[in-house]
Formats: structure tokens, C-alpha cells, sequence
């Protein structure tokens, strides 16, 4: 059953619209405005009144669940059209517990030494033709500041008529495995993008439970070192 209502879509649609224009050479992709409700709709326990960190956030998901579900939201974000448009929002919306850093998220979070977390939404770059390695980093990030026996949300696609998607699927479990989470539970095929080039690409929810102790973290990188699928 639908939690949110008409106003709460009509207030999501005017968030979709004012999103800046994907970039698809760092694996940009903006969420369709039906699926960021029915991403609302399913994440409302988890972001609930919660401390949670978005590691990137092209989609503005923070936006809506500090809006909508009172949620206290950080965003670690590098690209600077997106951190204006957040902190517009912020004004706009009276948002109280919401904040946008600029950071590169190559870097450990460590150095920002912020304090722990309820959770993490993380919408990674897919990967495609590296193995899910920006995957890895994305969770490597999540993973040094995150409470103990925390969740978090990773979001992928997994698809069988996409074999390198399966191939991902299972380097992201093997490194979970081996980082003391795991995998508890998978919306599958609950999002679509706009202006893909696979019109049947989907991502799924992939649930993890963090248990409290992460022991092999892919570190800061080299500046030249290439996180997307190009």
C-alpha cells in the first residue's frame, strides 16, 4: 500500500524537475519521477526519523526523505551543479537536518571526521566493464562510517539477460563476505532512468546489514584512477 499521497508526488515531480541534467560520462543516470516514488514509498522505515549518509545524490532522494520522513541527511557530493541545487532546496524547503558536503568520494571519509551513521543510500556508478569496481568504493566509503549492526542501501541492477550485471552482483557479495556485511533482503527491478540507452536496464534495492567490522577496504585512490565503466 502507497504510504505517501497526491501532494507528496506533486512535491517529488517538482524535486525530478529541478534536478540538473544528468552527466552521463561519470554514469549519471536521474531516476523517472514514478520510480523515485516507489522508492519513497518502500524506503520509508529505513530513513524514518534516521541518521543516514548518501553517497552521492544526482537523484535528490536526500531532498524528499528530509522533507518528507524527517530524515537527517548528509550528502558527499563532488559535482557542484548538484550541491547548488541541494542547498537551494534546503531554503526553499525549510529543511532543518539536511547538509551537502563537496568532497571527492575517492578519498576516505575519515577525513571529514563525521560521526557515525544509522545508514547509507548509495546509488554507484553500475560498473559494467570494470567489475562492480566502483561498487566496491562506494561501499568501501559507507563502510568506514558506519555504526555497528547498521543498514544500508545499495542500488544495482540485476538482471539475468545481463550477464555482466550477475558477474557484478556476485564481486559486490564476495566483498561484503568479506567486510563482515551481507546481503538480507533485494527489491528487484524497482527503478528506471531517464534517457538510457538499454530502455529494459532496472536497478534493484539490495539491503546490508552491517555487522562492525571492516577489514578490506579499497583505500583513497590515485586522481587518474577510473571508478565508472569507461
Amino acid at each position: 500500500m502507497d504510504i505517501l499521497n497526491k501532494l507528496d508526488f506533486s512535491l517529488i515531480s517538482k524535486v525530478c524537475i529541478s534536478r540538473p541534467q544528468a552527466d552521463h560520462s561519470v554514469e549519471q543516470y536521474l531516476m523517472t519521477t514514478e520510480s523515485m516514488y516507489a522508492q519513497l514509498n518502500v524506503c520509508r522505515d529505513f530513513l524514518l526519523n534516521k541518521k543516514v549518509v548518501f553517497l552521492g545524490d544526482d537523484d535528490h532522494l536526500s531532498i524528499l526523505a528530509s522533507k518528507l520522513f524527517n530524515t537527517n541527511s548528509t550528502v558527499i557530493e563532488i559535482d557542484p551543479r548538484i550541491i547548488e541545487n541541494q542547498k537551494n532546496l534546503e531554503k526553499n524547503l525549510n529543511l532543518k537536518h539536511h547538509k551537502v558536503i563537496s568532497y571527492d568520494i575517492r578519498n576516505s571519509l575519515k577525513k571529514l571526521d563525521l560521526k557515525k551513521f544509522d545508514g547509507f543510500v548509495a546509488n554507484p556508478p553500475y560498473g559494467s566493464k570494470n567489475e562492480a569496481y566502483g561498487a566496491k568504493v562506494w561501499l568501501s566509503r559507507a563502510l568506514e562510517i558506519l555504526e555497528p549492526q547498521s543498514t544500508g542501501l545499495l542500488i544495482l541492477p540485476i538482471n539475468f539477460d545481463l550477464p555482466w550485471s550477475i558477474k557484478n552482483m556476485l564481486k559486490v557479495q564476495e566483498f561484503l563476505t568479506s567486510n563482515d556485511s551481507l546481503v538480507v533482503k533485494i527489491d528487484n527491478d524497482i527503478h528506471t532512468y531517464e534517457d538510457l540507452p538499454d530502455l529494459n536496464l532496472r536497478s534493484s534495492n539490495i539491503w546490508i546489514h552491517y555487522i562492525g567490522t571492516a577489514k578490506n577496504l579499497i583505500p583513497a585512490l590515485a586522481k587518474e584512477k577510473n571508478v565508472y565503466r569507461i
